[in-house]
């Protein structure tokens, strides 16, 4: 078992089967806790806190080479650990003044919308065995397809004079095809609100 850093991640499956060979299914919700990982279909977040972050990865090291600091909005500069801003990200105007290579490393960056909060829900481990996750806390990142959704839910919640913090979220996934590449996005609802 790896010790696990930091707090629980959310993250959607996208593993067909576990290392022993016990079969998954792709575009459930899976997080680690306690060194388990646990699979559902559908889970509830409550939402305490949303960041955003920008990010590059490195596929052939399989780790981040640039991150830059997390801000609750997307306005001013987010330094970064290379020392600039946005890991290298540029703005549509500076793209079109931008050679071909920075043009291309920029597209390689992401931007993360980070929710930190409480997790809840009927979890199943890989053999079947059902836990009942209730207020754990933890971390997601909904970056590319998945900052969308989540970014236009939390937004309509501001409209109607919902205060995210106490609001109580249904996140299921949807799954999507483009030409050849099936993948899923979350695809979240309003379970109720908790109380302060």
């Amino acid at each position: 078992q790896q010790r696990q850093s930091g707090l629980p991640r959310l993250n959607i499956n996208y593993d067909m089967e576990t290392d022993d060979g016990k079969s998954l299914t792709r575009g459930d919700w899976r997080i680690t806790i306690d060194g388990r990982a646990l699979y559902a279909s559908s889970v509830i977040v409550r939402p305490i806190l949303r960041t955003f972050e920008y990010s590059l990865w490195d596929a052939e090291e399989n780790s981040f080479i640039c991150k830059s600091i997390q801000k609750p909005s997307l306005s001013g500069s987010f330094l970064d650990t290379d020392g600039g801003s946005k890991c290298g990200r540029l703005s549509r105007d500076e793209e079109e003044k931008a050679s071909e290579e920075a043009q291309m490393k920029s597209r390689q960056v992401v931007c993360n919308q980070v929710i930190y909060g409480q997790i809840s829900g009927i979890f199943k481990t890989a053999d079947g065995e059902e836990v009942d996750v209730n207020k754990q806390p933890m971390v997601a990142y909904f970056k590319r397809s998945g900052f969308k959704p989540i970014g236009d839910f939390i937004d309509s919640l501001s409209r109607q004079k919902k205060l995210m913090q106490r609001c109580l979220i249904t996140l299921n996934t949807s799954k999507q095809k483009k030409g050849s590449v099936t993948y899923w996005i979350p695809s979240p609802s309003l379970a109720g609100e908790a109380t302060i």
